[in-house]
């Protein structure tokens, strides 16, 4: 088997959401303080391909969540 390519692997922060521990856990958090989430999407790339990974919502989504969107996402 031939020996492939490596591939680059980039986190692309598109949203920040400031909230608090207590936010994130089901039941919340005793030690309760600031705990800000970000949001990414993954470029994958190598092999001579370009591959967008992308786990994250919608814009729609995001207004109903909170989060401060920082970039649009383009699809194509």
């Amino acid at each position: 088997m031939p020996a492939s390519e490596p591939y680059e692997i980039y986190a692309v922060r598109y949203a920040h959401h400031h909230r608090r521990a207590s936010e994130n856990f089901i039941g919340g958090d005793p030690h309760d303080g600031p705990m800000p989430l970000d949001y990414f999407v993954w470029a994958i790339i190598g092999n001579g391909k370009t591959y967008v990974l992308d786990t994250g919502f919608t814009a729609p989504v995001a207004k109903k969540r909170g989060p401060s969107i920082c970039a649009r996402r383009v699809m194509g």
